[in-house]
């Protein structure tokens, strides 16, 4: 298994949740800058009682990882995965799985320097996912000037 597959198997695992009460869409906001980010808000769309987003956030769900340890003899992640599984949240099971589609889009790291933020969205009617990502940039713009000269000879004709 790789993290696609793990990906594309929490994501059904919350779909699941997701449908069983209703939904329609979940989204995850996440902003930050200066090595310091995360989760802003996360809202449940499309439930016929919007009481029942709490409750069902904290519905119990198995969440799939896959990770690659650090192999101490090549001083490299491992190339063999380690596959796991673990009862999680779906809040949780969701906010992990945005910052899996952060990674994937490779923008880890968007919380330093500038900093960034997106949203991700799982629309439970088509069951895909999106992100829509920014990051931060500060630019210089450079200019010089100098005086011009009073000597005749050097001006340009």
């Amino acid at each position: 298994m790789n993290t696609l597959e793990a990906y594309k198997l929490n994501k059904s695992a919350i779909l699941a949740a997701l449908r069983a009460a209703g939904a329609t869409a979940a989204t995850v906001t996440y902003a930050g800058d200066s090595d310091d980010g995360g989760v802003e808000d996360m809202i449940v769309e499309g439930l016929p009682d919007q009481s029942a987003a709490g409750p069902l956030l904290a519905t119990p769900i198995v969440e799939t990882m896959v990770s690659y340890p650090w192999d101490p003899l090549t001083g490299c992640p491992s190339e063999t995965p380690v596959v796991s599984t673990r009862e999680s949240r779906v809040d949780t099971a969701l906010e992990n799985l945005a910052w899996h589609a952060v990674g994937m889009a490779g923008r880890d790291g968007w919380e330093n320097g500038g900093g960034g933020g997106g949203e991700f969205t799982l629309d439970v009617a088509s069951g895909t996912t999106t992100l829509d990502h920014y990051d931060n940039y500060t630019e210089q713009v450079h200019c010089a000037w100098s005086e011009p000269s009073e000597d005749p000879e050097t001006e340009a004709v």
